[in-house]
């Protein structure tokens, strides 16, 4: 044996068990060649496409009726959310049954033990869901037949669309029911005020603000003004020295007048609370103002109720993507795997490698192995 290691020594080991070698490299060969066969390894075709989620809030209903700038996209915690639901069970089992991959993949469900692990193990085994660059999902699908394979990506992205629809729908129902409850409530309270409104004047006899306020303030004058004739008046006969009964009479025009004025301002005694008089009509129109600002108030939230409901069924009516792809994916009319020279190649490689590696440690180890008898 000899005592150096060297690649002159390598040589010669090759040199010395080349047929032994030879043989291992051609089986191995042969067996890749025949392992690699259409007949035994089926062909495999890939379709694949890049799906990139929209932006949800753009189509929530919290949303929709806001003047907030959105995004188009949606941003990484999105990618993530499609990525998981794309690798989810619900969406493997929609494509599988859609395309009927337990006869595909040779699964009886009735016969079979486990039939559904086992569709599901061949389906993620020929799936293939990333995320990549661009805030987008590679979603990748191989198998026997071209447009089978593009079937499977197609329909994964229309189930992803399909899920973030309902995903959405469920929540504008949602918020339209309580839109709707709110909007009774508000319905109810302007309703109050607007009757109350109402009846406050009926009760205090207020039907024009500018028209009642001109005309009261008219007759305000005009009392007034008879008030102060009729006291100079009494001044004139009492300083002239007039007979009694003039001023007897004048003083009796004067307390009339008075209590006409008194009366108007509601402070006399032949005041009611019932009349019409400036102080009943001052409170009344407190009160109406009051309430009127109260009811538009409400009416102002009523209205953007409204808003957001015709808004919720409108959404109904809207058709939108939730998932965004730029374009479908397609058969392939080339296979993707095997790579049947990339197979043999390393096959031979390999077990040239192995078989130089074990002739070297035969001979370092076990030299009467390959000795002649």
């Amino acid at each position: 044996m000899e005592s150096n290691f060297n690649l002159l020594y390598i040589i010669d080991i090759i040199r010395k068990y080349f047929r032994y070698i030879a043989v291992v490299v051609i089986i191995s060969v042969i067996l890749a060649i025949v392992l690699t066969m259409p007949s035994i390894y089926a062909p495999q075709y890939a379709s694949q496409t890049i799906v990139y989620p929209m932006n949800p809030e753009r189509y929530d209903m919290i949303n929709v009726v806001s003047e907030k700038d959105l995004y188009v996209y949606g941003g990484p915690k999105d990618v993530e959310k499609l990525a998981n639901l794309a690798k989810s069970e619900t969406v493997a089992m929609f494509v599988i049954d859609s395309l009927d991959l337990w006869k595909a993949y040779g699964i009886d469900k009735k016969s079979d033990n486990s039939p559904k692990f086992k569709v599901l193990k061949n389906f993620r085994g020929n799936v293939t869901i990333t995320q990549v660059e661009g805030a987008g999902v590679s979603i990748e699908a191989y198998d026997e037949v071209p447009q089978r394979a593009a079937d499977i990506v197609n329909l994964i992205v229309l189930k992803l669309n399909r899920m973030g629809k309902e995903s959405l729908e469920k929540n504008r129902t949602q918020l339209l029911k309580v839109y709707e409850a709110n909007y009774n409530q508000v319905n109810a309270i302007y309703r109050s005020y607007i009757d109350s409104s109402r009846l406050t004047r009926t009760q205090y006899q207020i039907y024009s603000y500018d028209a009642q306020t001109k005309e009261m303030v008219g007759q305000m004058l005009k009392t007034k003004g008879k008030y102060e004739n009729e006291k100079a008046r009494l001044r004139f006969l009492e300083k002239k020295g007039g007979d009694d009964t003039s001023v007897t009479n004048a003083r009796i025009r004067l307390k009339g007048a008075e209590n006409q004025l008194r009366s108007m301002e509601g402070k006399g005694e032949y005041a009611q609370s019932g009349d019409i008089n400036l102080q009943n009509f001052q409170s009344g129109l407190d009160k109406v103002i009051h309430l009127e600002q109260n009811f538009f108030q409400w009416g102002e939230k009523l209205r953007l109720l409204k808003m957001k409901i015709e808004a919720a069924k409108a959404m109904a009516t809207i058709e939108y993507d939730t998932v965004l792809t730029l374009e479908p994916a397609t058969a392939s009319d080339k296979k993707a795997r095997p790579v049947r020279w990339v197979i043999i190649a390393t096959s031979f490689l390999l077990s040239l490698i192995v078989s130089i590696v074990a002739t070297i440690l035969m001979e370092l180890g076990l030299p009467l192995l390959f000795s002649k008898q």
